[in-house]
C-alpha cells in the first residue's frame, strides 16, 4: 500500500522523559530516544516515526507526514548514537512543520552561508562544514 507524503501543517509537541532515553537504541532512526517519545505522545494512531537529521517523518496508515527535526534534537541524536548519553534535559519539545524553502534558510545560517548538497542518502558537503559530529556518527552506524 502506498502512502501518500505531505508536509505538516501544525506543529507536534512532545515530552521526552527518562523512560525514552533508557528504552532508546543507539544508531536506529525508529527506536531513538525522540521516536521513542513521539510515539507515546501520538498513541496508536501511527504505524511508525522516521526521526533524521533533517526531517522526521511520521507514518500513519495511509500518511508520512514531514516535520523539521529542531536544531536542538539535531545535536542531540548523533551525540547519543555515539555515546548512547542523552544529552539534552528531560521535557517538551516540538517538531516544526517541514518547509524545505525554511530548511534551506536554516542550513546556511548555520554554516555561516554555506550550502550543503545532498544527493539521495548519502550527504555530499560541498565546502567546510560544521558536520563532523554527524558524519561520525554516521561512520559508527555503519
Amino acid at each position: 500500500m502506498s502512502r501518500k507524503v505531505v508536509n505538516a501543517k501544525v506543529p507536534l509537541r512532545f515530552e521526552i522523559t527518562k523512560k525514552h532515553v533508557r528504552l532508546a537504541k543507539k544508531c536506529d532512526a525508529s527506536g531513538c530516544v525522540v521516536a521513542q517519545a513521539v510515539l507515546d505522545a501520538v498513541g496508536e494512531m501511527l504505524d511508525n516515526v522516521q526521526v533524521g537529521s533533517n526531517v522526521t517523518k511520521v507514518v500513519t496508515d495511509n500518511r508520512v507526514i514531514r516535520y523539521t527535526t529542531p536544531k536542538s534534537l539535531r545535536e542531540a541524536i548523533p551525540h547519543f548514537d555515539r555515546t548512547g548519553e542523552w544529552k539534552l534535559k528531560t521535557g517538551t519539545y516540538q517538531l516544526s512543520p517541514y518547509c524545505r524553502k525554511n530548511r534551506h534558510k536554516e542550513i546556511k545560517r548555520e554554516t555561516g552561508g554555506k550550502l550543503v548538497k545532498f544527493t539521495g542518502t548519502k550527504r555530499k558537503i560541498t565546502r567546510k562544514v560544521k558536520a563532523a559530529d554527524t558524519l561520525a556518527a554516521l561512520e559508527e552506524c555503519k
